[in-house]
C-alpha cells in the first residue's frame, strides 16, 4: 500500500508491507499473552504452599499443596488464531480444580461425601496477572514504535 502526499516542494512516498505489519503485529500478541500467561501461572503455584497431609488451609486462602501434583498440573497455552490465553489445570486435575477454586461436595470414593469450602486461588492469580500489565502497559507509546519514527 503507497501513500503519496506532495507539499510545496517536497514529496514524499510511503510505501507500507501490510503483511510484514500483520505478522509483527500476530508476534508481539503472542509475546504478550505468553507473558501474561506465565506471570498468572507462577502466581498461582507460588500462591499454593506445600505442606504435609493432613494439613488444610484456612478458607479463602489458597489450597496447600501436599504432593506436586495439582501445583504442577497448572499449565497455559497460549491460541495463536483466537489470540487468547488459556490458564488452568491439566484434565486430571479439572475436577479439583474446580471443587478448590469455588467449592463444592465430592461424592463416592473410599471415604464417602468430601466437602470442600471455596479456596480461590486461579481467579486472584488472574487478577494480580492483570493489575500487573495494566501497569506494564501504561507505558504511552509501546515499546514496538519507541524507534519508528
Amino acid at each position: 500500500m503507497d501513500f503519496v502526499k506532495q507539499t510545496a516542494d517536497v514529496l514524499v512516498r510511503v510505501s507500507l508491507d501490510e503483511g510484514k505489519i500483520r505478522r509483527e503485529e500476530d508476534r508481539w500478541a503472542k509475546r504478550f499473552l505468553s507473558r501474561f500467561g506465565a506471570f498468572v501461572r507462577r502466581a498461582v503455584r507460588s500462591s499454593m504452599r506445600r505442606r504435609p497431609r493432613g494439613k488444610y488451609s484456612t478458607p479463602p486462602k489458597p489450597p496447600f499443596a501436599h504432593d506436586n501434583l495439582y501445583r504442577d498440573s497448572i499449565l497455559f497455552e497460549v491460541a495463536r488464531p483466537a489470540r487468547s490465553v488459556a490458564i488452568g489445570p491439566r484434565d486430571y486435575a479439572a475436577e479439583f480444580a474446580e471443587l478448590h477454586e469455588f467449592g463444592g461436595v465430592k461424592l463416592g470414593g473410599r471415604r464417602g461425601e468430601r466437602v470442600y469450602p471455596a479456596r480461590p486461588h486461579i481467579g486472584p492469580g488472574f487478577e494480580k496477572g492483570m493489575e500487573d500489565m495494566k501497569r506494564k502497559a501504561s507505558d504511552p507509546l509501546p515499546r514496538m514504535w519507541h524507534n519508528a519514527v
